[in-house]
């Protein structure tokens, strides 16, 4: 998460926090992959600590992968 916030120069609990805004959006997404993809948690945990549905997280993962290779972002 703190990872993931330093990425988009933002605070880390502003990923937690509901909302659409565009950048914590792309940052959520981001996110979603690395927890998911990157060290295995299973959607259904990454839904409950984000508070959103887990097809949403699902839907996430896809966005954030095309985002992660757009960029050339890393997991640490």
């Amino acid at each position: 998460q703190k990872h993931v916030a330093r990425i988009f120069a933002m605070d880390p609990e502003e990923l937690l926090l509901p909302g659409k805004y565009r950048n914590r959006s792309i940052a959520r997404s981001v996110l979603c992959y690395f927890l998911v993809r990157e060290l295995g948690m299973t959607a259904t945990a990454v839904a409950a600590k984000l508070g959103i549905g887990q097809p949403a997280v699902s839907i996430a993962v896809a966005r954030g992968e095309a985002i992660v290779r757009e960029r050339a972002l890393r997991h640490p």
